[in-house]
């Protein structure tokens, strides 16, 4: 069995101070991730990673996805458990903060 890694809430932040973040709400097309400076009240920029290694979105309930032809590079979408929303984070610092 596979040694799955703890679930985790909060921001998703990268080296120099930035975090991924929910795009435009009004987007129907798709939901796009982008990234923006950290501001630090959770809303947009609130993600849980979970013991099976989905990044969801802590409002939207939507999973971090990739590779879908069409699509932005980083994008939400329903959580299916697919091979295209798993993701495996090295620096986990505390349960409150993961890096990407």
């Amino acid at each position: 069995m596979a040694n799955n890694p703890p679930a985790i809430t909060g921001a998703m932040r990268g080296s120099s101070g930035i975090n991924a973040e929910y795009g435009d709400p009004n987007d129907k097309s798709y939901k796009r991730v982008s990234l923006w400076p950290c501001h630090g009240l959770g809303g947009n920029q609130k993600w849980h990673y979970s013991a099976t290694q989905q990044v969801i979105h802590s409002e939207s309930q939507l999973c971090l996805s990739v590779g879908d032809p069409g699509k932005p590079k980083l994008f939400l979408d329903k959580c299916d458990g697919s091979a295209h929303q798993m993701f495996t984070f090295t620096n986990i610092y505390s349960q409150d903060d993961f890096d990407f």
